[in-house]
């Protein structure tokens, strides 16, 4: 049996809200002497997606450092569209890889979107075998777990709300799909439909 944390999805919310300011100042000015006519650097503040994107690259270092093996992360990025950075392959679970998709996302652009296309598209996400998942005999079953962080913000409780339904409806989708018998070819004829 794999465990719940054998799988992770982080959601990362990169609509235009996620483009203000944490209001959590960084102070810049950190020259030990002060002379006549010196001007001290304004303190800067980070973005709600520049902290999201942190926070969530510091749980993979966490991660990645206590259990290098067997603990895989999988990240999408919400806005417009559902943007997959990785997926569930061993070459991909790195920083290098990470960082070089959310460089190609970029920062927060103006426009519309939403978390439920990021949303929707983790639950799939947790569909697909892992290697280890698909390295097992076709006939052996086992339950396929894993867990969905969201990082976004809701402009009430009732929009929380809708997100869990919208979360559990597409969940109860998925798991009919993957209880449904899987077509197999038979001698050798391809059963896809055109």
């Amino acid at each position: 049996m794999f465990p719940t944390n054998h799988k992770t999805v982080f959601v990362l919310d990169h609509t235009p809200y996620f483009g203000i300011s944490s209001e959590n100042p960084i102070d810049f000015d950190v020259a030990k002497s002060r002379g006549p006519g010196y001007v001290p650097l304004p303190a800067v503040c980070k973005s709600l997606w520049t902290c999201s994107v942190e926070a969530a690259v510091e749980y993979c270092r966490i991660v990645w450092d206590l259990f290098p093996e067997g603990k895989l992360v999988r990240f999408v990025v919400s806005d417009f569209a559902a943007h997959i950075l990785n997926t569930w392959a061993i070459s991909q679970q790195n920083f290098t890889h990470l960082l070089n998709g959310l460089c190609l996302v970029g920062p927060v652009r103006r426009g519309a979107g939403g978390d439920v296309v990021g949303l929707c598209a983790a639950i799939e996400a947790l569909g697909e075998p892992t290697g280890v998942q698909a390295a097992r005999p076709p006939d052996s079953l086992f339950q396929n777990r894993g867990r969905i962080l969201c990082i976004t913000s809701a402009r009430d409780d009732d929009s929380i709300r809708s997100l869990i339904d919208i979360a559990v409806n597409t969940l109860v989708q998925q798991n009919q799909k993957a209880s449904e018998p899987q077509p197999t070819p038979i001698d050798g004829t391809n059963t896809q439909s055109v």
